[in-house]
């Protein structure tokens, strides 16, 4: 982005982890195409997660249930290697911005 065009959402989610809960959502145009544009390419199930867990370093996902790709999530998620942790491997630290989180 430049000063007519903002980077946009996704640069503030890996600043703000941490800090605070980070639940980004799979709507149904991010199964459909990586870019609004459509330039980009049609994602899997598992490469929408790790962009999720590792890029925007989510605490949570919102999966929109779309008919042609519930079956595909529910499969991820019952992975042994999602089972692995209570947070399925995402980001389970309590945010700084949460006091009654916070242990000394």
């Amino acid at each position: 982005g430049n000063q007519y065009t903002p980077q946009g959402a996704y640069r503030y989610f890996s600043q703000l982890s941490g800090v605070i809960p980070i639940a980004p959502t799979v709507e149904k145009v991010n199964y459909l195409n990586t870019r609004g544009d459509k330039k980009g390419h049609v994602p899997t199930v598992q490469e929408l997660l790790v962009f999720a867990r590792d890029d925007l370093k989510a605490n949570y996902i919102f999966w929109q249930r779309v008919p042609p790709y519930v079956d595909k999530v529910l499969e991820v998620m019952s992975w042994r290697r999602q089972k692995s942790s209570p947070s399925g491997g995402l980001r389970s630290a309590c945010p700084k911005a949460y006091p009654s989180c916070i242990w000394n």
